[in-house]
C-alpha cells in the first residue's frame, strides 16, 4: 500500500499535490475541532455550570451548618434523672392533664412510663410540646381511644435522651 501511495504522489504534478496538502490540512483542522475542540468546549461549559450549582449547594450547606450550631445552643441542657418525675408533673400542670396520669414508674435509666387515662388529645399534644421544650422526649407512645370523642387513653415511655 505504500508504494501505491507514493507512487500516486509522485504521478500527481505540482498544483495537484498543493491541493492534496492543502485538503489534508483543512481535513485535518476540521477533525480536530470536531473530536478536540468542540467536545473540550461542551465539556469546560458543562463544568462551569456545575462549579455555579455547586457553590450555590455548599452556599446552603454553610447556612444549614450555622442554623444547626443556632439551634444546638438552644437545645435545653440535659436533665437529672431525679428530676424527671417532677418535670413531667410540671409539665402536665402546664397543660391541663395533670388529673389524667394515673400512673408514673421509672422504666430504667432516663427514662419514665406513663400511664394516661380520660384526658383530651388536645391536652396531650400540648403535653407532649411542653415536655420537648424541657428536654423530654417520647421515645414509644401508643395512644387509645377514650370512650368519647375527643377524649384518650395513652401508654408512653419518656426519656430525656
Amino acid at each position: 500500500m505504500k508504494d501505491s501511495v507514493l507512487n500516486f504522489w509522485r504521478a500527481c504534478g505540482g498544483r495537484e499535490r498543493l491541493a492534496l496538502v492543502a485538503g489534508g490540512a483543512l481535513l485535518l483542522l476540521v477533525g480536530g475541532y470536531l473530536y478536540v475542540w468542540s467536545p473540550m468546549q461542551q465539556s469546560i461549559t458543562r463544568l462551569r455550570s456545575a462549579v455555579v450549582d455547586l457553590n450555590f449547594k455548599a452556599g446552603q450547606f454553610e447556612i444549614n451548618a450555622q442554623e444547626a450550631l443556632r439551634l444546638k445552643g438552644m437545645a435545653p441542657a440535659a436533665m437529672e434523672t431525679a428530676d424527671l418525675p417532677a418535670a413531667i408533673e410540671q409539665a402536665a400542670e402546664q397543660s391541663g392533664m395533670r388529673s389524667g396520669i394515673v400512673s408514673m414508674t421509672p422504666a430504667d435509666a432516663g427514662r419514665m412510663k406513663i400511664a394516661i387515662q380520660a384526658v383530651g388529645a388536645d391536652k396531650l399534644l400540648a403535653w407532649i410540646g411542653a415536655l420537648q421544650e424541657r428536654g423530654i422526649f417520647v421515645k414509644t407512645i401508643e395512644i387509645l381511644p377514650g370512650g368519647r370523642p375527643g377524649i384518650v387513653n395513652a401508654d408512653a415511655v419518656l426519656g430525656t435522651s
